[in-house]
């Protein structure tokens, strides 16, 4: 089998006039608007990869070629044959067994060695091999790898088979839940994360994924069960910091207070944590940023003054982790020009990693959303009662809201300036994730300009074409609207819930 490349998603006509074609089914509006019958869109399993097995074997034959089992490293394989996993004599493989295999281990490869790099499940690759013969586990593996790479080669029979594996993870994983041994092993932990990652690279509307926060609920029980000899390896370090990223993050958007329990475990746990670890550090501004942000959301009881003074305090930390984060997070700035894609305005800021861009975001958002919130609680305190405040609280009052406004739009001119470094090269789907919800904060911030709006919906746009993720296209649609964001934008797969990593 010979990788072809991605190939075009075009119908034939489109593809022979060389113009862009929209893939709507059963036929393009480009085809129609000639009044010329489409001719529909090849299967894009079958183009990438191409058969040509009886002329690599031929080669093989006349080079002598020794094929070990190194070689499952370097050869793409087929979608449509089964794969054959007996050794011939002599310890050799069969060369067709590498190059015949189903579209399972197509799906997998791919998943394990592009769709995961970069993101919260980048230990994957390592750990599949030690747990792949743990049924629920492989199963969850198989169900999101197929997903994944239905979605992006648009192949609903591919999305099919996903969801039916899918339906088989569920049953093995909620055996070993109900299993007192195997409920606090790695592997089942592993299993809920990835069910909730299926849950967003499976969706397909615009709406807010609850089985995803019923899985991220379900893995924090599953901490808690485990105790303090998760903290023995390294793999339950980062297993541990991922379920509380992702429930954190869940806890902020949604405007609840971080569950106690979890806050609990987390205090419990710090002396198995790095003194310098600035995931944790950032963790506890989340848990009071979370609290604060549900207080906020209290249409009645909620005193303005008492949100402003929380909120002034939880800047301050912001601010102070802003200035003293380590040197290797300190970002470049450096001039664009408009055909740098992405590029906000003249400069953009370039870091080090894409981790170290996920904390700057994670903490520009934070404070725009607190820069936000208190600018809006004064606008209700001087609202609500005019004739309170003396002309020396007033102007405080007013001074306050202008340094507030200019302060959030500086926050989200900052996420934007961030976005031009990922789009030399087509960004994976970890690092597109990464970046849709500070984009989209900053985007429905009622504090920044039309151009800043219209900037984010750009980005949006051209970071869901390239990396293929429809939650970007959504955010921008709605966006475009001028509606309220629910709560799937977040994306809270996921890969790469931003706020710790």
């Amino acid at each position: 089998m010979v990788y072809c490349g991605k190939p075009s998603q075009a119908c034939q006509s489109c593809r022979k006039r060389r113009i862009k074609c929209d893939q709507l089914r059963p036929g393009c509006t480009q085809c129609s608007n000639i009044s010329l019958h489409c001719p529909g869109y090849r299967n894009q399993l079958d183009l990438l990869f191409r058969d040509e097995t009886e002329t690599v074997v031929q080669k093989a034959k006349i080079k002598h070629i020794s094929v070990t089992s190194t070689v499952t490293k370097s050869v793409t394989v087929s979608t449509k044959s089964k794969r054959d996993s007996k050794r011939s004599s002599g310890g050799r493989f069969p060369l067709k067994a590498f190059l015949s295999l189903k579209v399972e281990d197509v799906a997998i490869n791919h998943f394990l060695s592009l769709y995961v790099r970069g993101s919260h499940f980048d230990y994957l690759p390592e750990v599949y091999k030690e747990h792949q013969s743990c049924v629920p586990f492989s199963t969850c593996v198989s169900a999101t790898a197929l997903a994944t790479l239905a979605r992006e080669l648009k192949e609903p029979a591919v999305m099919k088979t996903a969801r039916e594996q899918y339906s088989k993870a569920l049953i093995a994983t909620n055996e070993a839940l109900a299993d007192p041994v195997q409920t606090i092993l790695d592997s089942t932990l592993m299993s809920v994360l990835l069910l909730s990652l299926f849950e967003t690279v499976a969706q397909e509307h615009r709406g807010s994924p609850h089985n995803w926060t019923a899985h991220t609920l379900g893995a924090g029980t599953l901490l808690k069960l485990r105790g303090l000899r998760q903290f023995e390896t390294p793999l339950g370090h980062q297993l541990f910091a991922q379920v509380t990223s992702n429930i954190r993050v869940n806890s902020a958007q949604r405007q609840v207070p971080v569950p106690l329990d979890i806050r609990q475990l987390q205090a419990e746990a710090k002396p198995f944590l790095s003194a310098s670890d600035q995931r944790s550090k950032i963790s506890l501004i989340v848990d009071t940023f979370a609290t604060l942000r549900a207080q906020a959301a209290q249409p009645i009881g909620s005193d303005p003054a008492t949100i402003i003074k929380m909120a002034v305090q939880v800047e301050h930390s912001v601010c102070e982790m802003m200035a003293n984060l380590p040197q290797s997070d300190v970002y470049r700035t450096v001039a664009t020009d408009e055909s740098t894609p992405c590029a906000y305005g003249s400069f953009s800021y370039v870091d080090l990693d894409h981790r170290a861009t996920q904390r700057w975001n994670s903490l520009r958002m934070m404070s725009l959303f607190l820069n936000e919130m208190m600018y809006k609680q004064i606008e209700i305190a001087l609202q609500s009662s005019p004739g309170r405040f003396c002309k020396s609280t007033l102007n405080a009052w007013l001074l306050l809201q202008e340094q507030c406004a200019t302060y959030g739009r500086q926050r989200a001119e900052g996420i934007c300036a961030s976005i031009a470094q990922f789009t030399k090269v087509d960004p994976t789907a970890a690092i597109v994730s990464s970046l849709l919800w500070p984009l989209t904060a900053a985007g429905e911030s009622d504090l920044v300009s039309s151009d800043v709006r219209r900037f984010v919906i750009s980005a949006l746009l051209y970071l869901g074409e390239k990396s293929r993720l429809p939650q970007a296209f959504w955010a921008a649609q709605m966006l475009e609207e001028s509606k309220t964001l629910e709560d799937w934008y977040v994306l809270k797969v996921r890969l790469n819930l931003i706020l710790i990593h």
